[in-house]
């Protein structure tokens, strides 16, 4: 279930054991709460400008966790910036809070309640910064976009077979491509993605079996 507006006390240590004495003030546990967390993030010095840019317009950011079942954590908005630079590192920290998800739980006999957390304190992961904005785009996955000379374009499905589309490459990474909304493409078509240099291949080749239209499509 979403913990995102509920507190869930969890025993991180146990610092007495069942007949030990112990004085008044004493420590006896720790406990924590990981339903909200704060991911740190390390920016480049020249990224300064960039950070306070995407803080002060409110974009959007994206956090990628290796081993995450879900995949990327989308929407996020930067809530702090630090005012000094760490002169070891040379990095600058910013600050992005988020909401946790238990995505496993269990009860023993004795009724105790054990969860499993997607995000856990100490893991590590990457933030994509948008750098620019860019309006009337669509956005792709970049495996769905070919390369082939100066020429880009997408395999899309149409009335049971692919069909190769120009299309005009504005910008990508290593997840999306950012292609010109002009037309050549629209909302809800279905395009390869992860099969798209294999659809590509068969049909430069002319050989190898029938392509499936339902292998790697996206809309």
């Amino acid at each position: 279930g979403d913990a995102s507006h509920e507190a869930v006390w969890q025993v991180a240590d146990l610092a007495v054991q069942p007949g030990v004495q112990v004085e008044a003030g004493a420590v006896l546990c720790e406990l924590t709460d990981v339903c909200r967390l704060w991911i740190e993030g390390r920016a480049f010095e020249t990224d300064t400008a960039l950070l306070q840019t995407i803080m002060q317009e409110q974009r959007p950011i994206d956090a990628v966790f290796p081993g995450d079942p879900k995949g990327t954590l989308s929407g996020l908005r930067i809530l702090a910036i630090d005012n000094a630079i760490d002169e070891q590192s040379r990095a600058l920290r910013f600050y992005v809070e988020t909401s946790n998800t238990i995505v496993a739980e269990r009860r023993d006999e004795q009724g105790r309640r054990f969860v499993v957390w997607r995000l856990r304190p100490g893991q590590r992961g990457e933030l994509l910064l948008p750098a620019e904005y860019l309006p009337d785009v669509l956005l792709v996955p970049g495996s769905s976009v070919i390369d082939e000379g100066l020429e880009r374009y997408v395999y899309r499905e149409h009335e049971g077979h692919f069909e190769r589309v120009s299309v005009h490459l504005l910008q990508r990474d290593r997840e999306s491509a950012a292609i010109a909304d002009d037309g050549s493409l629209a909302v809800g078509d279905r395009i390869a993605a992860d099969g798209a240099y294999q659809i590509h291949q068969a049909i430069k080749n002319r050989s190898g079996p029938a392509i499936d239209p339902h292998a790697g499509h996206n809309h």
